[in-house]
């Protein structure tokens, strides 16, 4: 028998300062190694590998912009010589010009 796959999240509208505050206690909940996700009766505990697969991508149209961000893991991935620990081959920055760290 597999584990039952279980989902919590949210999708709507939110003060920008109200999303900031979810991204820190994202980071954060990552830094520690454990990662719980709330959604009314249902939680999702997650305990992010030592490799994961990052997907950040920004658009600006006309008149609307957005940011997409995802990560991805499997269980049991170590890292290797072949994967880098610090060079992502995207930089994120402030409006000022200075990367974001």
């Amino acid at each position: 028998m597999g584990t039952e796959k279980k989902s919590a999240g949210f999708e709507g509208r939110v003060s920008t300062k109200a999303a900031i505050e979810s991204l820190k206690g994202l980071v954060a909940a990552l830094e520690k190694g454990t990662l719980t996700v709330r959604e009314g009766e249902t939680e999702v505990c997650l305990e992010p590998a030592e490799v994961a697969k990052l997907e950040l991508v920004a658009k600006r149209g006309s008149s609307s912009q957005s940011l997409k961000l995802k990560l991805k893991w499997k269980d049991g991935v170590e890292l290797t010589e072949e994967i880098s620990t610090s060079e992502v081959p995207i930089q994120v920055a402030s409006s000022g010009g200075e990367s974001a760290e």
